[in-house]
């Protein structure tokens, strides 16, 4: 099951690298939600995109790698990135 699912967020991924015009944030979220916030998941389609741009690297293949780079720290919740949780733009914090 994990598999199929990666082979679709991989697919969705590389999608996304093709257009240009995809604002980075909503297909990260756009791909965690897809991998039902399984950090595998994204991690395999991240590793299946990464042997690609081994062998041949592309825009289409960056841009994706960036996706699901962000997909993963979206998966991961606040407590991965406190610092940008609590003082970041708009943190109530530095009042």
């Amino acid at each position: 099951m994990t598999h199929h699912l990666a082979d679709v967020v991989t697919a969705r991924a590389l999608r996304h690298g093709l257009d240009t015009g995809s604002r980075s944030d909503a297909v990260a979220r756009e791909l965690v939600e897809l991998a039902r916030a399984d950090r595998r998941v994204l991690e395999v389609a991240l590793a299946r995109v990464e042997r690609g741009l081994a062998d041949r690297s592309s825009r289409v293949g960056e841009r994706a790698r960036e996706a699901l780079e962000r997909a993963l720290v979206l998966a991961a919740g606040p407590s991965l990135v406190p610092a940008l949780a609590t003082f970041g733009p708009g943190s109530s914090n530095l009042e």
